[in-house]
């Protein structure tokens, strides 16, 4: 209310569709966890508040936050990676057989190599391999193959991703590594790039980052202020106490 926001009506019958849709499926469980309706969907209004709530901050202060502090956060969180995938699979998405399984993935080594000889993986060189590895499938090529399977993210250091995948590798690697992973046999070749090539660059990717900048500090304060508000609550000693083990996850 302090911050004249409110919900619409589609957004409230999308509340109470979500709070049924939960008890359809899992409504045994939260009872069995003495966890009633009317209560879940008080939580659930309040996430739904909490993202109105972000939405707003990020969109007040997104253009106010200094591009040093954009850039400094991002380089501490983040690496930019550029991936080529090639695919293994024909126009009808079926495996590819053994033998031209091992053509293709001859091509992500010889990619590879090029890379690790200082080519740098760009449109043209990326285009060169799909092409191969279209031709080897037999997919015919279209406008939009090469930002099909070519891509260039920004990967979050803090990652759960399991050892050899990209995302992995991706986020515990450094600016020039590059390499191969495989998923399922398919390859995918990568190169961790610079954050920002230059200034055009960074503007380009500037209130996207800036987004995320913000998420990270209001969440930050809101963690701060519900432990305030913990710290300060009437809990009974079996509230404080209540071990984990007791609560039912299925």
């Amino acid at each position: 209310d302090e911050q004249g926001l409110s919900f619409t009506e589609e957004e409230l019958a999308s509340i109470d569709s979500m709070v049924a849709m939960a008890y359809s499926y899992s409504g045994d469980l939260f009872s069995e966890n003495g966890i009633g309706e009317a209560s879940f969907k008080a939580y659930y209004t309040a996430e739904m508040k909490y993202q109105k709530l972000l939405d707003q901050y990020v969109e007040e202060n997104r253009k106010d936050v200094p591009d040093a502090d954009v850039k400094a956060y991002v380089d501490e969180h983040y690496n930019r990676v550029r991936a080529l995938t090639l695919p293994t699979t024909n126009a009808d998405y079926e495996k590819v057989g053994d033998e031209d399984l091992a053509v293709i993935q001859g091509y992500a080594d010889e990619l590879l190599a090029e890379l690790e000889k200082g080519a740098a993986l760009d449109d043209d060189l990326a285009e060169k391999y799909l092409k191969k590895a279209f031709e080897t499938t037999g997919r015919a090529w279209a406008d939009t193959s090469l930002s099909t399977y070519f891509t260039t993210n920004f990967q979050n250091k803090e990652t759960t991703s399991e050892e050899g995948t990209l995302s992995y590798a991706a986020a515990t690697g450094k600016v020039g590594d590059k390499g191969k992973v495989l998923s399922s046999d398919t390859p995918t070749v990568y190169e961790i790039i610079k954050n920002y090539t230059d200034d055009d660059d960074f503007a380009e990717n500037r209130d996207s980052m800036a987004g995320s900048l913000l998420d990270s500090r209001f969440e930050e304060d809101a963690s701060a202020a519900w432990q305030a508000l913990a710290d300060g609550a009437d809990f009974t000693a079996a509230e404080k106490n209540f071990p984990q083990s007791k609560v039912k996850l299925a």
